[in-house]
C-alpha cells in the first residue's frame, strides 16, 4: 500500500459510467450541473461533444464514456462535472453522480497492470466495503493537445462576444 493521494483522508466524488464506478478528488471539481444543450462543433475527435454556455462562459464538453471507450447511452441522470485548471474550465459528461465518500489512503491502492484507455488517467483504485472505485485525475484529461486548442478557441470566442 502506498500513499496515492495527498491527504490521509480524501473526499472522493463518486460517479458512474456504465457499470463502472469512478471517483475524483473533490478539489478537482468546480461544480456539477444537469445535462444542458450542447452546441456541436465540427471536431474530428469523437469524445469532444461540443460546447455549452455556462453563465456566459463558453465551456468545452468531453464525453467520458466515449473517451474511455465505454458504449454510449443517455438518461435523465446524466450530469456534467465542471472542472477548472489554470483558469480554463471544461465539462465532463458522466452517467450520474451518486455521492461523496471519505476514503483514507490505506484504502487506495496503486493501479497494477493495463486497464485500457482509463489507465492513463488513473490515480488509484479505491476499495470501499465491497466496492471498487477507479479514481481518476480530471486535470490529466486537460493536457490533451486538442482539448487545449478547443479551450483557446473558445477563449477567443468569449472575447468577441464580450466586445459586442
Amino acid at each position: 500500500m502506498s500513499t496515492i493521494l495527498s491527504n490521509k483522508i480524501n473526499q472522493i466524488v463518486v460517479f458512474s459510467l456504465g457499470e463502472l464506478e469512478f471517483g475524483v478528488e473533490i478539489t478537482e471539481i468546480k461544480e456539477i450541473i444537469k445535462m444542458t444543450r450542447i452546441v456541436k462543433l465540427p471536431e474530428e475527435i469523437e469524445y469532444i461533444e461540443g460546447i455549452i454556455n455556462l453563465r456566459g462562459s463558453v465551456t468545452p464538453i468531453i464525453n467520458l464514456r466515449k473517451r474511455f471507450n465505454i458504449p454510449d447511452s443517455y438518461s435523465d441522470q446524466d450530469r456534467i462535472i465542471i472542472s477548472e485548471n489554470d483558469g480554463k474550465q471544461i465539462g465532463f459528461i458522466v452517467d450520474s453522480v451518486t455521492e461523496v465518500l471519505k476514503i483514507d489512503n490505506d484504502s487506495i491502492h496503486a493501479p497494477q497492470g493495463k486497464l485500457s484507455e482509463v489507465e492513463k488517467y488513473l490515480v488509484g483504485i479505491g476499495k470501499v466495503n465491497n466496492r471498487i472505485l477507479l479514481i481518476i485525475n480530471l486535470y490529466s484529461l486537460l493536457t490533451n493537445t486538442r482539448v487545449i486548442d478547443l479551450q483557446q478557441m473558445n477563449s477567443n470566442a468569449e472575447g468577441l462576444v464580450e466586445k459586442q
